[in-house]
């Protein structure tokens, strides 16, 4: 018999990343010691290390964000020029009475520097320099729904529409909580006969087999979470493509090898051998950093776990009898699991997500939302027809028992999840923080803005303390580059809902400017996973839209501060701002990697990094052009307000002012920026059109955010077509086209939010205004 015996690759000498002087000039091989080499040391000359140029790629970045100081020092300037102009206003007590502050007359961003100065005379003014620190105003008029101050936009829809200001909180706070165990939402203050728990104890097997896809779902016959292996594969995979390539907050290899180590301990056949781990990842289902891991490909699915590598993955399991599995340990790494195999049941689930099972009339368990129309996109509209809706029991059992948990994908691992974190609440880990923002991402999911803010929230304020507290000391590379991901994914996240809604900030982006940008690095091979190496590509969006985010924040600040007067500036503070802060967006742009890069006229692309990335690129060009389109539909108006007392700055105003600060602009520039602002809005609405709502769905973030821009991109481009100075900017038919989709795409999210079911009911109200004739429309019943 032959043996053969096999060694393992040699492994390649590590080469110095930095040798001294004295090293180079001899051609030997540098210690790398610091202050002083061993060469060095020993022969007691100095040691001299020259400076190593950063990579390509980090000098691209650094590029750009050395040029979002220019935006910060031009906002300084404009706001002391500011302060001396209120500082000689306050000189003349007489005068200062005798008209009252424009909004032009004020600045648009106070600074923390200038607000410290003023809190010894002032010292209720110490929450003033809170807020100036504060990259988005805790108040501030970006959000769509604030559009519907606008005099021109107002016109657009039944006045009986525009009754309540505030419906978009309203209407998400109102709709009370997810019953998980039971049907529809808890009310208001609670439910005292505990409906859920009886709902919950009336439920048979025969309920589940009722549902299409078990996997999806997350349970199975028995009523148990579906644990084994396959399963937990299949939505792992599910996770690495749709969710960590947008948000890389885990380690990818880690938490690879804790969820199969997951479905061995805790799944329905737990009888692989545990002789590759170590006995403390059998405690504690770690996050080893002796792990690796790697996160497929966006461009392929040949990259993914259960792609061409998979058989590494399925190594069989040894002929023993089967053993009961064990309890779930009630920590939070079993948490972090159970999350992610939540998001990889939701992503795998590409029709619109059903929304919450009505409590009345068990017979009719989804209402109808809209009629049969044919959707713009090709396919039968989302109704209480669609397949998606469609839940025929199986061996006699009956629609009125099925639960939310039975209906809605990943419920089950979810809430399974939440019960475990209910506990953990008090730590400020880095795996709690992963927790919560996981959690968040799943309440996106479902179009829960509320939900997913509070978790992302928590997630923010533990971020702080954990960086405040563990960065500066943390020694592992791996375990630190992943605290400063989750600080960038915390920032992102929180500041995509603030964007849309007047929710308390957390306070995190007071560290935006003294953060590190994440290396992407990861752990070593493991013997227990044979997955591919990271996507540098992933990397690359990443790290752009780290860059956007941070020049986002500034247009916020600069553009669309929220004064406690309740005014509000709704132009730039001067034509000198906007035009710098379009330059900034735009050399942002030019310094993308190639890869990133693409042409205005290139068609919506279906590689989902890439839509984000150009939506937000074009939503950020549309809010810097935004208050142009303003004074060119409202002109010559100074004090064009709604009947709530809301003030938009004029033309005319900013003259008063004198100085450069004065609305200097041409009828052919403001021209120019309305069209910048027409074309930006066209092409974000259109950034994900390469995704059908009804079979293929954008697995985006923040389903509310991007879908609530969209309909007030939709208004900003109803109103300028309706006006006669821009109607030209916009043809008919690219009108004619965009408003059925957008439509039918809010019209979608319907069930899971009742605040886009007033935006599709508002936008079909305007368009129905419009003097041209459109396909038809679905309508409410």
């Amino acid at each position: 018999m032959n043996v053969v015996t096999t060694y393992p690759p040699r492994r390649k000498a590590i080469r110095a990343a930095q040798a001294c002087d004295a090293c180079r000039a001899r051609k030997a091989k540098c210690d790398e010691g610091r202050p002083s080499c061993g060469f060095c040391k020993e022969s007691q000359v100095a040691c001299v290390y020259r400076e190593v140029p950063p990579p390509k790629q980090d000098r691209t970045l650094m590029q750009i964000l050395d040029r979002l100081s220019r935006v910060e020092t031009l906002l300084e300037t404009i706001n002391t020029r500011g302060e001396s102009q209120s500082q000689n206003s306050e000189a003349s007590p007489n005068q200062a009475a005798s008209k009252v502050t424009s909004p032009a007359q004020q600045s648009p961003v106070t600074t923390a520097s200038a607000s410290r100065s003023t809190t010894m005379q002032h010292p209720t003014e110490i929450l003033m320099d809170e807020d100036a620190q504060l990259t988005i105003p805790y108040q501030h008029t970006t959000a769509a729904h604030k559009l519907l101050w606008w005099p021109s936009i107002r016109k657009l829809v039944d006045p009986e529409l525009l009754k309540h200001e505030s419906y978009v909180i309203d209407e998400e706070q109102n709709r009370g909580t997810l019953k998980i165990y039971g049907r529809g939402e808890e009310c208001s203050g609670g439910d005292p006969n505990f409906e859920e728990d009886s709902d919950f104890a009336s439920s048979n097997a025969e309920s589940f087999e009722s549902i299409p896809d078990e996997t999806i779902m997350g349970l199975g016959p028995d009523g148990k979470l579906r644990l084994d292996r396959q399963t937990v594969q299949e939505l792992l995979n599910s996770f690495l493509i749709n969710i960590h390539i947008l948000h890389p907050i885990l380690d990818k290899a880690s938490i690879t090898n804790t969820a199969f180590r997951f479905a061995d301990l805790f799944g329905p056949s737990s009888q692989e051998s545990t002789s590759t781990y170590s006995s403390a990842d059998s405690a504690r289902l770690g996050m080893s950093n002796n792990s690796t891991g790697t996160m497929p490909s966006p461009q392929s699915h040949r990259n993914s776990i259960s792609g061409k590598r998979k058989r590494s993955l399925s190594t069989p399991h040894p002929a023993t009898g089967p053993s009961q599995p064990k309890p779930i340990p009630r920590t939070v790494h079993s948490a972090l699991v159970l999350l992610v195999l939540a998001l990889g049941a939701v992503c795998l689930h590409r029709r619109p997500v059903p929304g919450p099972l009505p409590k009345a009339n068990p017979q009719a368990p989804f209402p109808p939302v809209f009629s049969n129309a044919t959707s713009p996109f090709g396919s039968p509209p989302f109704s209480a027809n669609s397949p998606a809706y469609r839940q025929q029991p199986a061996n006699g059992g009956s629609k009125a028992e099925l639960r939310n948990i039975d209906v809605i994908p990943g419920l089950a691992y979810f809430s399974e999840a939440i019960a475990i974190m209910g506990a953990l609440a008090g730590s400020n880990d880095l795996e709690n923080v992963q927790a919560g923002l996981l959690a968040g991402l799943y309440w996106g999911q479902l179009g829960r803005v509320l939900d997913s803010w509070k978790w992302i929230s928590w997630a923010c304020m533990g971020c702080q303390i954990m960086i405040r507290m563990k960065l500066a000391t943390e020694k592992n590379a791996l375990r630190k580059d992943l605290i400063i991901r989750a600080f960038w994914s915390c920032l992102q996240l929180e500041s995509d809902v603030l964007a849309e809604l007047d929710l308390p900030p957390s306070g995190i982006s007071r560290l935006e400017d003294s953060m590190l940008l994440p290396s992407g690095i990861t752990s070593p091979p493991s013997p227990y996973t044979d997955i591919v190496a990271d996507d540098p590509l992933m990397w690359m969006y990443y790290l752009a839209q780290i860059a956007l985010r941070k020049l986002l924040n500034r247009v916020h600040t600069a553009l669309y501060v929220y004064k406690q007067d309740k005014t509000h500036l709704d132009s730039p503070r001067s034509l000198k701002l906007a035009r710098e802060l379009d330059y900034q967006l735009e050399q942002w742009k030019s310094h993308l990697p190639a890869p990133l890069c693409w042409k205005s006229t290139d068609p919506p692309s279906c590689d989902i990094n890439a839509a984000r990335l150009r939506a937000k690129y074009y939503g950020a060009r549309y809010i810097i052009h935004r208050p142009f389109v303003y004074h060119a539909l409202h002109p010559g108006s100074t004090a064009n307000s709604s009947p709530h007392g809301h003030y938009a700055e004029s033309p005319k105003a900013a003259e008063d002012q004198g100085g450069e600060d004065r609305w200097d602009i041409t009828p052919n520039e403001l021209e120019q920026n309305c069209r910048k602002c027409v074309e930006a809005a066209l092409r974000s609405t259109t950034a994900f059109h390469a995704f059908s709502p009804d079979d293929m769905r954008p697995i985006i973030t923040n389903v509310f955010g991007t879908a609530h821009a969209q309909f007030g991109n939709l208004l900003i481009l109803q109103a300028v077509y309706q006006s006669s100075v821009l109607r030209g900017m916009i043809p008919q038919q690219v009108l004619a086209d965009l408003i059925p989709k957008t439509i039918h795409w809010l019209h979608t999210l319907t069930p899971i939010s009742p605040a886009l079911r007033r935006d599709a009911i508002m936008l079909h109200n305007a368009a129905e205004k419009l003097d041209f004739p459109l396909p038809a429309l679905p309508t409410f019943h």
